[in-house]
């Protein structure tokens, strides 16, 4: 890495792990640019439970990563709001213990798994969830929810700031947990104008920072 990176002009790191590991091979950070991966907008029209308050996240995290916290989340902001859904898509890496909490929580007719290589399954909620308790490399996914329209929660992370301004278009939580979360999302659910508007600028976003025209310049602006 460090030899064929000294020899290089310019080096694009497609996430700031990646790019950490650049700077512990001692490359120079002027020669490194991190962009992300090109995002579609995306415009698919979902069917909706219109009754239901849908929240949506990523399978891909386990639930020691994060997952048990925002099933728990869920499972108390349903006592206030209702009529909630819990939509886990994408690579489901702990499917057995989600379902064996699912149904400890009394979640198990709320909880919808939707196993997928692509991101379609994000357009059925009302808001992307997204927690990661420790390090670990960001889920496209979360580029994605941006790309539908989707006010994003999440913990207070330096990567995740990229993705979150908060107040914005999302809630960024210090010092996360269940019950933050839940409160969070009970007043995401009782202010429905809020949460439209931070969809939009989610979705303004997005066509900023990831939209294969977006990503085209910041790659141009590169060429010597």
């Amino acid at each position: 890495m460090r030899i064929t990176s000294h020899a290089a002009h310019a080096i694009l790191a497609p996430n700031q792990a990646i790019e950490a590991q650049y700077l512990k091979a001692g490359i120079s950070d002027k020669k490194l640019s991190l962009i992300y991966p090109p995002c579609e907008t995306e415009t698919l029209d979902a069917h909706k439970d219109g009754n239901a308050f849908t929240i949506v996240c990523d399978g891909e995290t386990g639930i020691e990563y994060g997952l048990g916290m925002i099933m728990r989340a869920v499972r108390d902001a349903q006592d206030i709001l209702g009529n909630i859904r819990l939509v886990i898509g994408g690579t489901i890496t702990d499917r057995g213990r989600i379902e064996w909490l699912a149904k400890e929580l009394g979640l198990s007719d709320s909880l919808k798994l939707v196993p997928a290589r692509g991101y379609d399954w994000i357009a059925q909620g009302d808001v992307f969830l997204f927690m990661r308790n420790g390090s670990g490399q960001i889920p496209l996914s979360l580029a994605h929810a941006l790309a539908y329209g989707k006010p994003i929660i999440t913990n207070d992370a330096l990567n995740h700031r990229e993705f979150v301004v908060h107040r914005k278009n999302g809630i960024l939580l210090k010092d996360a947990n269940s019950d933050m979360l839940s409160q969070a999302l009970i007043n995401f659910g009782r202010k429905p104008e809020w949460l439209a508007e931070l969809g939009r600028e989610s979705a303004q976003f997005a066509a900023e920072r990831f939209s294969p025209d977006a990503v085209r310049k910041k790659i141009e602006a590169l060429i010597p």
